[in-house]
């Protein structure tokens, strides 16, 4: 569902939605694309002299401000690119922020709120950059409309999807009675193994827990993760790890220690040396390579 309202508001819009996902709640279902700004736009203005313009406002500035925009706002930012903004709120907590862009601004747009970085002293853009069309005030109202239903639409998904991943489904889980409910058994143990790993990642993992749920014991479901996943069991959680570790890294301060902590690594040179191996690169270079390319 996520993927279906993001990109039927993009195709609805012809904007590109970008989500700056501070909870991890969204990643483990949309494409990576979706968690950073790789518009070609913004890529030239991040290679620009301006680029600490953006990182500030992004990273420091927009988060404070967003919190007292419940609503969202049409921004307008130092390289004059239109975009739109609506933050999710859980509990009053900042748990993401949708990005929707990029337009020019029309003389005649003026329900926007203006960044108040200094505009680039040289333009970011080639003559043969190609810039989106202008907008003026009532298609851009509409589209801020549109992205507070999206983000509506992704609120009330993930408050089902919490509600179903926390709750124990065990009166599936019985062995078939025939040939026939075999697909769906495996289906349902896929789902249920899938569900305690996005709940209990970040916790000392309790694999007798989850055996009992799926009325297996721990060596038949060591078997039925690799038959189901191809992959082992500890793959999986250390997978669920540095997905919340990435998550983390990109959208907290919290130190990269941490992170490590918050992610489900008890030990920190085994973050270390997990996250590298799957990530290629060391957690501390991730985040220097985050905030460049903020």
């Amino acid at each position: 569902m996520p993927m279906q309202a993001i990109s039927t508001f993009e195709r609805v819009t012809r904007l590109n939605v970008t989500i700056h996902d501070f909870s991890g709640s969204l990643r483990p279902f949309l494409a990576p694309e979706y968690f950073q700004h790789g518009q070609p736009l913004c890529r030239a203005v991040k290679a620009s002299p301006s680029a600490e313009n953006c990182h500030n406002l992004e990273i420091h500035r927009l988060r404070w401000e967003i919190l007292h925009q419940p609503d969202g706002r049409i921004h307008l930012c130092h390289a004059g690119l239109v975009e739109w903004v609506v933050p999710g709120l859980q509990d009053g907590k900042l748990i993401w922020i949708l990005f929707a862009g990029q337009r020019t601004a029309s003389p005649h747009l003026t329900k926007h709120q203006r960044d108040t970085s200094r505009a680039p002293r040289i333009s970011p853009w080639t003559p043969e950059t190609k810039m989106p069309p202008p907008v003026e005030d009532d298609e851009a109202t509409l589209i801020l409309e549109s992205l507070r239903q999206l983000a509506a639409r992704l609120q009330i998904w993930l408050a089902e999807a919490r509600k179903y991943f926390s709750e124990p489904r065990s009166q599936e889980l019985a062995f078939p009675r025939d040939s026939d409910q075999t697909q769906e058994l495996l289906a349902t143990r896929r789902l249920e193994i899938r569900r305690f790993i996005h709940n209990h990642h970040t916790e000392p993992f309790n694999m007798t827990e989850l055996a009992n749920r799926l009325c297996l014991s721990e060596s038949r479901l060591r078997h039925a993760v690799k038959e189901i996943y191809g992959v082992t069991l500890t793959e999986l959680v250390l997978e669920a790890r540095i997905r919340t570790a990435v998550s983390l890294l990109s959208h907290s301060s919290l130190s990269v220690r941490e992170v490590g902590m918050q992610s489900g690594f008890q030990d920190y040179s085994n973050f270390h040396r997990s996250f590298q191996k799957r990530m290629n690169m060391t957690p501390y270079k991730f985040r220097k390579q985050v905030e460049k390319s903020c």
